[in-house]
């Protein structure tokens, strides 16, 4: 079964223990209905309620899912914040790029999404020039990740 969130309408000033969305929601290429969450900490509600049935039942076939706290078994809910915090990472990296050379070096500590951004458009020449200015290696790059997902 294939689950898609389209037509997401994300509120950031709304979401304060979960994401405040509305999105609909798409099974096997299909609109299945909608979801939303008010951002407030509680549950995703479903309409049509079968909705939230059907990925309720499909998301118990699941294995469990590993997380920082242990294994957690798989729910509708969980499906649903897996997709939403996917776009809206894809989001951040989209704005992260624009206009952007967004690089990580050989040898420098980084955390979780620590990189270093040059405000020139990215191009494999100038990831060469910047090489070669710092003297160390280009281990990754955002941009290049962008262009393979899309």
């Amino acid at each position: 079964m294939k689950i898609a969130l389209k037509n997401i309408k994300y509120a950031v000033f709304a979401s304060e223990e979960t994401n405040c969305f509305e999105a609909s929601v798409y099974v096997d290429g299909k609109k299945q209905g909608v979801v939303t969450n008010g951002g407030k900490g509680g549950c995703n509600f479903y309409h049509p309620r079968s909705l939230g049935v059907m990925l309720e039942v499909y998301a118990e076939t699941l294995p469990p899912i590993d997380t920082q706290w242990g294994a957690i078994d798989s729910s509708a809910d969980v499906l649903i914040d897996d997709l939403m915090t996917k776009h809206l990472e894809a989001k951040e990296r989209t704005r992260l790029c624009k206009g952007k050379t967004v690089v990580r070096f050989e040898g420098q500590a980084y955390q979780e999404g620590e990189w270093t951004c040059f405000k020139r458009v990215y191009s494999l020449d100038f990831i060469a020039t910047i090489e070669k200015q710092k003297g160390r290696r280009v281990v990754e790059c955002l941009n290049q990740q962008m262009e393979v997902t899309q």
